[in-house]
């Protein structure tokens, strides 16, 4: 996650596990659920989860493929609002955010404290944000392999909330299952149930493709204050075990 949402008055890590167990439900419900099922069911999800992390704000945003197409065909596809607002998840306020959406776009993963230490490509947007009253943002963007399906937004008003690396763990887990969803749901549409396979990822694979992730990101370094384990808030013994449940070797270069 992008710098900026480290610092804290208020720790959510107790919260984390759970957010294990919603990977889990979530998974279970979109897969079962047909594609007329879906979208509903997507706005459910959107709302247990701002819920059970206590976000002020959750979004499911659209984004165009082609680059140089952000912000303006950006927009927002599910989003709930504690305060019923949607705040920065609306398609008025989007266009304002280009360097937020322009990151999402690209793959990455976005982090946003007003007040704190954000991002150098983000430091000129946070006014916005605080204009908006949102103290803390993380940006996931969703995809399946290297197509981009979207983005999940979440944003927090007041104190700003503990950013750790069980509770990154979760999200990235519940942003694979939605990816997913959205893949399956995209795939159906164009098939009109003829000829395409929806795709659908499996909970292996949704925890295989998030811990291959975290290693590359911490240089296939597993113990350590710095190492995936850490990272993905679990003993080294855990990770090496399901590393090789997952058939997971270090990649050579």
């Amino acid at each position: 996650m992008s710098a900026g949402l480290g610092s804290s008055r208020v720790d959510v890590a107790p919260k984390a596990p759970r957010l294990e167990t919603l990977v889990t439900e979530f998974a279970i419900e979109l897969t079962v659920a047909d594609s007329k099922q879906l979208e509903e069911r997507l706005a459910g999800v959107l709302e247990r989860l701002g819920d059970r992390i206590e976000a002020d704000g959750v979004a499911l945003l659209s984004l165009p493929a082609a680059a140089g197409a952000v912000p303006s065909s950006a927009s927002v596809r599910r989003a709930w609002s504690r305060s019923r607002e949607l705040g920065a998840f609306s398609d008025a306020t989007l266009p304002l955010l280009p360097l937020t959406l322009g990151k999402l776009q690209q793959g990455e993963s976005v982090g946003v404290e007003s007040g704190g230490s954000a991002a150098e490509s983000q430091a000129s947007e946070r006014a916005v944000y605080e204009q908006l009253g949102i103290s803390a943002l993380c940006g996931l963007p969703l995809r399946v392999g290297t197509e981009l399906l979207g983005a999940l937004v979440l944003s927090w008003r007041g104190e700003r909330k503990a950013w750790t690396p069980q509770l990154s763990h979760g999200l990235r887990g519940i942003a694979a299952v939605i990816s997913s969803a959205l893949a399956r749901l995209r795939n159906e549409q164009e098939s009109s149930g003829t000829h395409g396979v929806p795709v659908v990822a499996t909970l292996a694979e949704v925890d295989r493709a998030h811990i291959l992730e975290v290693l590359r990101a911490s240089n296939w370094v597993v113990a350590g204050p710095r190492g995936a384990a850490a990272r993905l808030g679990m003993k080294r013994s855990t990770l090496n075990f399901r590393m090789q449940k997952l058939g997971i070797a270090r990649e050579r270069r």
